[in-house]
């Protein structure tokens, strides 16, 4: 599976994440997946953030810690919040 695995297969990895834990077979996956392919890094930040932020209550970041992405990943996450709370 670690040298199998896509990056469709590796979002999905990261989105169960934040919901259940990994298996051990699942998270090596996952970690050889990132190692060689930075747009996973990237989605697993921003998948982060978006995680946090709503948590939080609040999907504002202050200022002083805003992460610096870039206006396509900002427009990205926003389509994403938007369609999350569409659909509940």
């Amino acid at each position: 599976m670690v040298l199998t695995l896509h990056c469709e297969e590796a979002s999905h990895l990261m989105s169960d994440s934040h919901d259940r834990p990994l298996e051990f077979h699942e998270r090596a996956a996952l970690r050889g997946h990132k190692l060689s392919c930075g747009r996973c890094c990237k989605l697993e930040r921003d998948l982060d953030l978006v995680v946090a932020a709503s948590r939080k209550g609040h999907l504002r970041v202050p200022e002083d810690n805003a992460p610096d992405l870039s206006d396509t990943a900002k427009q990205r996450i926003k389509a994403t919040i938007r369609q999350a709370v569409d659909d509940q």
